[in-house]
């Protein structure tokens, strides 16, 4: 299969296994291809520097299929990371720190009140927000929690930490 490579594997003593397919990826695609394997992620290119517009259909295309992965990252190597979250599952608490709006203040101030939130995958957004990453699923809201603090779930993706944005990474 083009864009593998094989790969013996050895066991803790040295001695040889079987071979492993291994995917020759961009250093993006290989990020989306691992979000997909590892995370069951439902993942979709987005234009290069870009958080928009996606490169496929993602409300239809989205997939964790290692091989459709691996085609689009071949076509656009330096393609962006989206993730669908319905399909991956994730409600996503989309902090932003933009438009005159500070939703890490906002986020505080919130958990002050009603306690902490459970420690979970946290990304830094390129304007200085964070995405925190939590498994379920419930509506989309935009500023309706508190100004800057949107919710991503269904009907909704974000883009993934590995993508860029002017220069500015999400990590």
């Amino acid at each position: 299969m083009s864009g593998f490579k094989d790969k013996n594997s050895t066991d803790q003593n040295g001695r040889q296994q079987r071979k492993v397919r291994e995917p020759t990826l961009s250093k993006r695609g290989q990020i989306a291809f691992d979000y997909a394997v590892e995370r069951n992620w439902f993942v979709f290119p987005v234009k290069a520097g870009r958080k928009q517009p996606p490169l496929v259909k993602w409300s239809e295309k989205a997939t964790n299929d290692p091989n459709v992965i691996q085609k689009w990252w071949d076509r656009w190597p330096e393609a962006n990371i989206g993730i669908a979250a319905g399909p991956s599952g994730l409600v996503v608490i989309d902090v932003d720190v933009k438009n005159g709006n500070n939703g890490i203040f906002e986020l505080e101030c919130l958990q002050a009140i009603h306690g902490e939130l459970q420690p979970t995958f946290t990304a830094t957004t390129p304007s200085g927000g964070l995405h925190l990453y939590f498994k379920g699923n419930v509506p989309s809201s935009n500023g309706k929690i508190a100004p800057g603090i949107d919710i991503k779930s269904e009907g909704a993706y974000v883009l993934a930490p590995g993508s860029v944005i002017k220069g500015n990474h999400h990590e």
